[in-house]
């Protein structure tokens, strides 16, 4: 036993060429073991410490909840805690909003309510805090805490403006996010809120908490909370469910559950098939060697374990650098995500702070890349067992017992001499190409979701035309102040001619469009109240509607026969009691004046407008509307211009508080800021992925060439040129990466294509068409094809170093 040991030391030492290659492929396949382990860990273990912090410590939020309704919620058995938030009242910031509201002790804990500095809570009927933006749009000075404030409000958003001096008692977070959109928050004390508001118009959004088993999956939390809402006759659509914070805090259910075996299966299952390429490309060569030994007595069940003890040598240096390296680089993947996101702080806090060390962990990696070093050795330790001493001193990879017939050629060329290589180690060339193809398959599904995640999307929901949007930002049915809705608004003549033309007349202009909103009120439904109906030319109805159509018809001409119509938020179509086909009454309020309709339902649909219903310029016409109902302009300017339009538009929008500019540069950023931390972990992943490719090609291409080194002396001896076999040498590496990319763009695209066919159904933020990820799928090419441009030419020249005589005399 003790001599089969020495003998696998000695051959280890002996070949220490490829020794050193074999463990170092099983440490880089136990590192990267270790970092998927890790980091799947890390995450899991983040979003369990961490999910009340990121998400809210709250499964639901029960809204529009009156006082009576609030003490009976706050006394039920099923719920384990409850807070109370309000929002007081809305603030006249220019053109910026803000709000006011009260939290009480529960909800601030809840939600996550963070201060910065020496801020406290407001206590007093006359203190607030809020962000410093929110000061700065009404102070000429820079906010301090103690520093006193004017702050106009209207009560619910309703009555009149009321003015009242607050003292600072401190600030909320700054974001960029709210820069960006304009809108702000502030807290006021339980003490203001309870004189401002009467009992009977407050209006409460109960954050709340269950009580649960100890095993209640995901899927029965939900179903308890909806059943707790309908006994308390809260309706569906006050009901929001705290999604993310549920499915963390619950035993997972049974699609989590699949999710991750299925996801855990495929890592495995790849990392196996690596290795396994790895070890056996390296051991297989050693058989004819180890025929040697069976010639002059070994038994197989020795020969076994020589080829066993290997591996285990091999193994018990490499895996535990592996792991150790393995560790470090998760911790380095994780700091880079931390400093990737600067969308939430508490993100990257949570991130930052993630223990990711992990005995279960590291031992879990360990052994599974014992058990795969263990299923590699076994296939070249039956080849060695079962050859007898004659077959096995002469023994080749891929010798068969049939007989083969030997081709010759009248001329020897590269081309020739490569396919030769290839071919005659058939198993090796289709295992590698496969293993390459599989983790270059799971670079090109990602990228098809990556390089689908389209900012500019999202920022056209906002400004779907031109650089710049100009609406009215107007009330619908504000009954103390009807001058701000928008029927009234448009007597104002805000975007009237002589408007659009002083638009049209700024420098750098090149396109004005504009279109128009109207005011309608649908009898019989009251509880809907005033809502919008937007006028649409023929090109934009196809553009915004038909294609969100979610059920009925959108075709303009029938619309336009029929006196049509179709409802913009189908989510709400069926809540609503609305059927395709239905006639419904309107009044369209043209200024102080009702102009009856009917129109006819004939679709619904998810259009991301800010109107509720649709119709065509031709039905409009009918109605014979004496106001001028523009309520929207899109401008489109020269690149070069665009700043100096925007001072312009702003200056001439300034007189009014009705306007509201937006522009589609401001809109991107808010979808960047969005996707980004989205997209940067998956970009994460794929540099994980991309490890495992080159590793496996690199193991390959210097495996081949280091055990054919006397065999390519012996050609050079012949008259081989070291250009030429430099030649051969890439030719081989190109057929490798010219598989790998045929597998890699095959498979990878039909998969990567049903991935974002799911993700758009999931309604994922930025992704709507689809086109082939061609820069991802080139950068992965060009970077395979580099690297294998690189180590043949590397291993050419390591060649060279070697007189010809040393690589004709060398054996393995």
């Amino acid at each position: 036993m003790k001599a089969v040991t020495q003998l696998s030391k000695k051959n280890l030492t002996q070949t220490r060429s490829r020794s050193i290659l074999i463990g170092i492929s099983i440490m880089l396949t136990t590192a990267l073991l270790t970092i998927i382990g890790l980091s799947c860990n890390g995450i899991l273990k983040m979003n369990s410490h961490n999910s009340s912090v990121l998400y809210g410590d709250f499964h639901a939020a029960f809204t529009g909840i009156s006082e009576e309704k609030k003490q009976e919620i706050s006394v039920r058995g099923e719920i384990e805690k409850a807070g109370s938030m309000s929002s007081v009242a809305t603030v006249e910031l220019g053109k910026a909003s803000g709000v006011l509201s009260y939290y009480d002790q529960n909800a601030r804990a809840m939600s996550n309510l963070k201060m910065t500095g020496q801020s406290r809570i407001p206590t007093g009927e006359n203190e607030i805090m809020a962000q410093k933006s929110f000061f700065k749009k009404l102070m000429k000075k820079k906010p301090k805490i103690g520093d006193t404030v004017t702050v106009p409000y209207r009560i619910n958003g309703e009555g009149t403006v009321l003015r009242k001096k607050f003292t600072i008692t401190g600030f909320l977070p700054d974001s960029e996010m709210n820069d960006l959109k304009q809108a702000y928050g502030a807290v006021v004390s339980k003490e203001f809120f309870e004189k401002a508001v009467p009992v009977e118009q407050r209006s409460y959004t109960l954050c709340v908490k269950m009580k649960k088993a100890d095993k209640v999956t995901e899927n029965g939390l939900k179903e308890s909370i909806n059943q707790l809402a309908e006994k308390l006759s809260i309706p569906e659509k006050n009901v929001s469910l705290n999604t993310i914070f549920i499915m963390w805090d619950t035993d997972p259910g049974a699609e989590t559950v699949a999710a991750g075996v299925f996801i855990a299966a495929v890592v495995i299952l790849f990392s196996i098939v690596v290795i396994y390429n790895i070890f056996y490309v390296g051991m297989i060569q050693k058989v004819q060697e180890y025929g040697k030994l069976r010639a002059i007595g070994m038994t197989k069940k020795q020969m076994k374990q020589m080829i066993f003890r290997e591996g285990m040598i091999l193994s018990g240096i490499s895996i535990p650098v592996g792991l150790i390296v393995g560790y470090f680089g998760t911790d380095l993947f994780f700091t880079k995500i931390a400093g990737f996101s600067s969308v939430n702080e508490s993100i990257n806090e949570a991130i930052a702070n993630t223990q990711l060390f992990s005995i279960p962990v590291l031992a879990g990696a360990g052994i599974l890349s014992l058990i795969t070093v263990c299923l590699s050795v076994k296939r070249p330790m039956q080849i060695a067992a079962k050859v007898s001493p004659v077959e096995a001193v002469r023994y080749q990879e891929n010798t068969g017992k049939k007989k083969q017939k030997r081709k010759g050629c009248r001329q020897v060329k590269l081309i020739g001499l490569t396919r030769a290589n290839l071919s005659s180690n058939r198993k090796r060339t289709l295992m590698t190409i496969l293993t390459m193809g599989l983790s270059c398959v799971m670079f090109v599904t990602i990228a098809n979701l990556c390089g689908n995640m389209d900012p500019a999307y999202e920022a056209k929901k906002d400004v779907k035309k031109g650089d710049f949007y100009l609406t009215l930002d107007t009330k619908l049915d504000d009954k103390t102040y009807p001058e701000k809705n928008l029927n009234r608004v448009q007597e104002q003549g805000l975007m009237n001619a002589s408007v659009v033309e002083k638009i049209k007349k700024i420098d750098g202009v090149t396109k004005v469009e504009t279109g128009k909103w109207a005011a309608v009120k649908v009898r019989g439904n009251e509880e809907e109240g005033t809502s919008v109906i937007q006028i649409l030319s023929k090109k934009d109805f196809n553009a915004f509607v038909k294609s969100g159509l979610e059920r009925g018809s959108a075709d303009y001409e029938q619309l336009v026969k029929e006196s049509g119509t179709v409802y913009l938020w189908d989510h709400f179509f069926d809540e609503n009691g609305y059927h395709i086909g239905d006639k419904i009454s309107m009044d369209l309020l043209d200024g102080e004046r009702k102009v009856p309709l009917t129109l006819k339902i004939t679709g619904s649909a998810n259009a991301h407008l800010e109107a509720s219903w649709a119709m065509t310029e031709e039905t409009f016409k009918k109605l014979r509307v004496k106001g001028n109902l523009t309520s929207e302009i899109y401008i489109s300017c020269l690149p070069e211009k665009k700043t100096a339009v925007e001072k312009q538009l702003r200056n001439l929008t300034g007189g009014s508080e009705f306007y509201d500019l937006l522009s589609y540069d401001d809109a991107y950023r808010t979808a960047q800021l969005g996707i980004g931390l989205l997209r940067d972990s998956l970009y994460a992943l794929l540099f994980v992925i991309g490890i495992i490719g080159f590793m496996n090609m690199a193991n390959t291409l210097i495996t081949s060439i280091v055990t054919r080194k006397k065999e390519l002396g012996i050609l050079q001896a012949l008259g081989m040129t070291n250009r030429q076999l430099a030649r051969m040498l890439q030719m081989e590496g190109l057929i490798f990466t010219a598989g790998t990319l045929l597998i890699s763009l095959t498979f990878g695209n039909a998969a990567g294509y049903m991935l974002f066919l799911k993700c758009k159904d999931t309604g994922m933020i930025g992704i709507n068409d689809y086109h082939f990820p061609m820069a991802e799928i080139l950068v992965m090419a060009g970077i395979l094809l580099m690297l294998q441009i690189l180590l043949s030419a590397f291993m050419s020249r390591k060649l060279q170093k070697d007189s010809l005589v040393e690589r004709i005399r060398y054996e393995e």
